[in-house]
């Protein structure tokens, strides 16, 4: 999974220097759809057909086995925690998974880990956007 980090600069009402924060604004910033605008705009099980699959291919990665069941718990799981978060977001935190950040597999496919980064991730991105002030988050839908 590839993020592009060469995404225009944000707008931002004060000054983040971490430059793992100033990746989320933009990130939060993009204009790629939402778990919840995918499920509109298709059909509910559509993100959790889409997830399903990235947790899988998430799995392969790591060497690890998950069922088809426990792929599409976690996948409904992530949308009921995050139903806000965009693809460019998902994948984010799918990236961190791999690299460790947000927990460690050992052997087995662990679905309380996986929402459980999502809901860290939300922290983090809700610290960022309590730096935008309220026109910032009118443009960007965000409330």
């Amino acid at each position: 999974m590839y993020i592009d980090t060469d995404l225009p600069a944000p707008k931002m009402d004060i000054r983040l220097s971490n430059p793992a924060d100033i990746l989320m604004l933009k990130l939060i910033e993009t204009r790629s759809p939402r778990l919840n605008e995918i499920g509109l705009a298709f059909n509910k099980d559509t993100p959790v057909l889409m997830l399903s699959a990235w947790l899988i291919n998430f799995c392969k990665y790591l060497g690890i086995d998950i069922t088809g069941q426990q792929a599409e718990k976690t996948s409904k799981n992530i949308i009921r925690e995050v139903p806000m978060f965009n693809l460019a977001e998902v994948v984010t935190v799918l990236n961190r998974l791999e690299r460790g950040i947000y927990g460690k597999f050992y052997g087995s496919f662990d679905g309380i880990t996986v929402v459980q980064a999502f809901i860290q991730y939300r922290r983090e991105r809700g610290k960022v956007i309590s730096t935008m002030t309220s026109d910032h988050l009118k443009e960007l839908e965000i409330s």
